[in-house]
């Protein structure tokens, strides 16, 4: 049981923060930038430092989208078709970031290359859709995995619960204790699916509809992280009891 013990201890520091979300955060040095440019003293520096601020804006987003591509690759519990198909979004970000980023960098006029600096944001959503998209579903599949562990852990605690049944222990309450983890267990796999549908529907064509996705998934991700945090706190208790009957 000591290991069992273990194991919920770790849970409790990936699941109880309240911060369960990926942020993603601009460049230190883009107010700067936005600074600079708009300062400008004439139109061939103000046409150079906006193709700065292009460039930096670009190759932050890829950046952040080889990070959420990474996180993808590392997801256990997302299917490989849902993966394919996120896979392929932030392929075709990159691959049109990279060549937008050399259109700003030829651009000799200044209309033009403000059009093209626009388009950066307007045209790809990377931090309204495709980056919240990837990182929910991350979250969902990480707590995925501590619903299983946690499954684990209650079947342990149910397996050792019947050993002292049998040795005619009064386990009562113990089985209360773990038929509430299995409960709650349940609900947290409830919003976990639920979240994975919102962040799956999101898409850069109905990106105002996506942002009310993104926040119902959130939500989702909050009650299933507070879910399987009443199941962790139920098995410890489990666990504390079954050692102090055990010792009787």
């Amino acid at each position: 049981m000591k290991r069992v013990f273990f194991f919920l201890t770790i849970l409790a520091v990936f699941i109880l923060p309240q911060a369960v979300f990926a942020v993603v955060n601009a460049n230190a040095n883009m107010g700067d930038m936005v600074n600079s440019y708009k300062g400008a003293q004439n139109l061939e520096q103000r046409l150079e430092r906006l193709q700065d601020l292009g460039k930096s804006m670009i190759e932050k987003r890829l950046q952040d989208l080889q990070h959420a591509e990474d996180l993808l690759n590392q997801a256990t519990h997302i299917s490989q078709a849902t993966k394919d198909e996120l896979a392929t979004v932030i392929n075709d970000n990159q691959s049109k970031l990279t060549e937008l980023e050399g259109d700003i960098a030829v651009e000799d006029d200044i209309t033009a290359c403000k059009d093209l600096v626009h388009a950066i944001i307007q045209d790809y959503r990377v931090y309204i859709v495709v980056l919240p998209q990837i990182h929910g579903m991350a979250v969902a599949d990480k707590l995925s995995g501590f619903a299983d562990k946690l499954d684990e852990l209650k079947a342990k605690a149910q397996e050792k619960t019947n050993e002292l049944k049998n040795d005619g222990k009064n386990v009562e309450t113990i089985e209360t204790l773990i038929t509430e983890a299995g409960s709650a267990i349940t609900a947290a796999r409830t919003d976990i699916d639920e979240a994975q549908a919102k962040f799956e529907s999101m898409s850069i064509p109905e990106w105002e509809q996506s942002i009310t996705l993104r926040q119902q998934g959130r939500q989702e991700l909050v009650s299933a992280r507070q879910n399987l945090n009443n199941a962790r706190q139920s098995l410890m208790n489990a666990v504390n009891a079954i050692k102090t009957l055990a010792s009787e």
